[in-house]
């Protein structure tokens, strides 16, 4: 599996979800950060060339998104077409890990929202879950 597209499109997919109501609050980008920290740094071994855990291409991404002011749904689409493409590279834990970062990302400011929610939602049927 080729684990720095996995952490881009990770990276896209949280961005959607923050951007679903068409803005991101400090405390999203926080949480965000958090959770690449918590749940995708601390498990990830692989390295880019430069000796960057991959898992930070996530945050990349989201950056990236944000920086170019990409559509929420457009970012969703990228995640969704990453998945199709690798979808048999993806275990249940992997699965669940996916999801679970998308719902935390939807708490981490006065809950999930009704935008966010329908990207939640989605994302339990792409990822089959």
């Amino acid at each position: 599996m080729n684990y720095k597209l996995f952490y881009l499109s990770i990276g896209k997919l949280l961005y959607a979800i923050a951007n679903a109501d068409g803005k991101i609050m400090p405390q999203e980008k926080q949480r965000i950060r958090q959770l690449i920290d918590d749940e995708l740094v601390k498990v990830e071994t692989s390295k880019d060339a430069f000796g960057t855990d991959n898992a930070y291409q996530a945050e990349f991404a989201f950056d990236y998104a944000e920086d170019n002011f990409l559509e929420a749904e457009k970012a969703f689409h990228s995640f969704e077409n990453y998945f199709k493409e690798y979808k048999t590279s993806l275990t249940p834990e992997l699965k669940n890990l996916v999801y679970r970062l998308a719902e935390r990302t939807g708490e981490s400011y006065r809950g999930i929202n009704q935008d966010e929610r329908q990207y939640i939602d989605k994302l339990k049927k792409v990822l089959e879950l």
